[in-house]
């Protein structure tokens, strides 16, 4: 069974870790016996470049089709709104403010949009792979 630790994951681990740590009661040295041999952790195999990128790639892309959703339903309120405001409006004044009230709403939301992909990053960079070395000259010359 293969397990991919995405950096959120390792991220709420420690969140919960460090949580755990600040608000559990404090143990005092009377109470508790140091073990002399303590086992050792686990070790995980570090990834490679491109794992690493895979990795990241992936929660980049989760994260920006969480933020599009949002817009789109934003954007799918305002037009619901407005549509429900065209219908009962009378006069030109209100229409206007109906148009106005979606504008200024779709504009909201994105620059919402925008800060939130500008606090979210660029875009992951795949690392450059090595160069290979040239393949010999499998023809032969006549001389």
């Amino acid at each position: 069974m293969n397990f991919v630790h995405t950096m959120g994951m390792r991220k709420a681990v420690a969140i919960a870790v460090t949580s755990a740590a600040l608000f559990s009661p404090v143990i005092t040295s009377s109470g508790a016996q140091a073990e002399t041999n303590p086992t050792p952790a686990p070790t995980i195999s570090p990834l490679t470049p491109f794992e690493q990128y895979r990795i990241d790639r992936e929660n980049y892309f989760a994260a920006m089709k969480e933020l599009t959703a949002i817009f789109k339903s934003a954007c799918d309120r305002a037009n619901a709104a407005y549509a429900s405001a065209i219908a009962t409006a009378k006069s030109k004044d209100q229409k206007r403010a109906a148009r106005l009230a979606r504008e200024s709403a779709i504009t909201a939301a994105a620059i919402e949009f925008e800060s939130a992909k500008n606090n979210l990053g660029p875009m992951p960079i795949e690392p450059v792979r090595s160069a290979k070395a040239p393949a010999k000259n499998k023809t032969k010359s006549r001389n």
